[in-house]
């Protein structure tokens, strides 16, 4: 579940809420950590923890937000009027200075550094006197002073995230600030670092999009039309979240290191969606349309761990991801891993060679040739648009049947699980209804392609 704590670094990547046993330790070279918990390689030492939090979670997860008559606290400093309850800010609207939209808590104007289109580099980066880029303000990122508002406009920029520097726009919509990436740099995470980009437009680099080499959290970040890969974690450790990575040259997302992705849509790529080499996990997220018809194989997603190295793959939906003939449209697993809950489909495409490699699954759909395993099934998935809307129609059969046992409870665009009577396996969960049993008698439907 995701849940809200405060991070034990300057810089958070998140909020998170710890399960027994809490508080492990994950400084192994796996980074391994028991049952589902991942390790948070923000926190010094790296730790186990359940998950990332909404901003408007309650404080400590499970229980109810504090209410305003008793005083909002720092971690949810906003009251809502309808409920009289505390909440995290989602907007910079909603603070004296700014809001970190990813952990819901403000800064106060002597805490933030401002960058407008209507301002001047050389300038102290203030509210009334803000630099004209980012890169400027960057540079004057100190403790106390880290958080970089970016108010809405257009910029020519490019920079490197130094001094454990929050980059961030005014809301939790990337529409509002676009960054058009000058040089061959991109942006990028220097080493050491544990850093947040979020709420911002990255477009057009002339290399790759966002280049990590410390730790980095992408929150709420659309990365587009870089001329190499959208991003690119080179030995740091790299969060993804609730973003979306399209019409890149390269590979969507490529990882060297530790990687995690959630409810991220990556999309017309020219290369391979997302390929992990090390310890990864990617949940709730759409990779549909990347790779060409005479590129490499695999289309969609290939997963590369080392020896001790933790995967989790579960509530995916990878479709129309394209390679030469012979090649694997949809995920390649050099190493075993287990597939949960996830959709692998081709519905419009001439090859339907959907895995390769060592994959496993569990409750998984499959548009023409299912893997062996407990819930699996060939069928339709029946998307809004086989083409370019990977949300399940209705009638869809991928509806109401995730593994019962799961416990995911968000789906790619945040909504709640589950929405019906069971988890919809996939990245979407729909409101629709199941598809309609069969009565006994009828003609059996067919689940083939159209």
């Amino acid at each position: 579940m995701w849940v809200r704590a405060v991070f034990a670094v300057c810089v958070a990547a998140g909020c998170y809420h710890p399960t027994p046993p809490a508080g492990l330790p994950c400084s192994d070279p796996g980074h391994t950590c028991p049952g589902d918990q991942v390790c948070d390689l923000a926190q010094v030492p790296p730790t186990c923890v359940d998950a990332l939090a909404e901003a408007d979670a309650g404080i400590d997860g499970d229980a109810p937000p504090p209410t305003c008559a008793a005083g909002c606290p720092a971690s949810a400093p906003i009251c809502d009027p309808a409920g009289q309850t505390c909440r995290g800010c989602i907007a910079d609207s909603e603070c004296p200075g700014a809001c970190h939209e990813l952990d819901g808590t403000c800064t106060t104007p002597a805490q933030t550094l401002y960058v407008s289109p209507s301002g001047m580099d050389g300038a102290a980066c203030t509210k009334t006197a803000p630099c004209r880029s980012i890169n400027a303000a960057v540079q004057q990122a100190a403790a106390g002073r880290r958080l970089i508002q970016v108010a809405d406009g257009t910029y020519t920029d490019g920079f490197n995230i130094r001094n454990n520097a929050i980059v961030s726009g005014m809301d939790r919509t990337p529409a509002g600030a676009t960054i058009m990436v000058t040089g061959a740099g991109g942006v990028q995470a220097d080493a050491s670092t544990s850093s947040v980009i979020e709420g911002v437009s990255i477009v057009g680099a002339g290399s790759d999009g966002i280049i990590n080499r410390g730790t980095l959290v992408v929150s709420r970040v659309l990365v587009s039309e870089a001329r190499g890969r959208g991003m690119d974690n080179r030995g740091g450790d790299l969060i993804v979240l609730d973003a979306r990575v399209e019409r890149c040259d390269g590979t969507g997302i490529q990882s060297n290191n530790n990687v995690r992705i959630e409810r991220t849509v990556v999309f017309d790529n020219a290369g391979t969606g997302i390929i992990a080499n090390g310890a990864s996990t990617i949940l709730n997220t759409i990779v549909g349309s990347n790779g060409t018809m005479t590129g490499g194989s695999p289309g969609g997603v290939k997963l590369s761990p080392s020896v001790g190295d933790m995967v989790v793959f579960r509530f995916n939906t990878l479709s129309e991801n394209d390679v030469q003939a012979g090649g694997v449209t949809g995920i390649q697993c050099d190493g075993a891993v287990m597939l949960e809950n996830s959709i692998f489909a081709d519905v419009d495409g001439v090859f339907t060679t959907e895995t390769g490699g060592s994959c496993s699954a569990r409750y998984s759909m499959f548009d023409a040739m299912p893997l062996a395993g407990p819930g699996n099934f060939a069928g339709n998935p029946m998307f809004v648009n086989a083409s370019n809307d990977f949300h399940l129609a209705a009638g869809s059969p991928a509806i109401d049947k995730a593994d019962p046992a799961a416990t995911e409870t968000l789906d790619v665009d945040g909504d709640a699980r589950p929405a019906g009577t069971a988890r919809d396996i996939g990245a979407d969960e729909t409101t629709f209804a199941p598809a309609a049993p069969v009565l006994r008698g009828s003609a059996e439907p067919s689940l083939a392609r159209p």
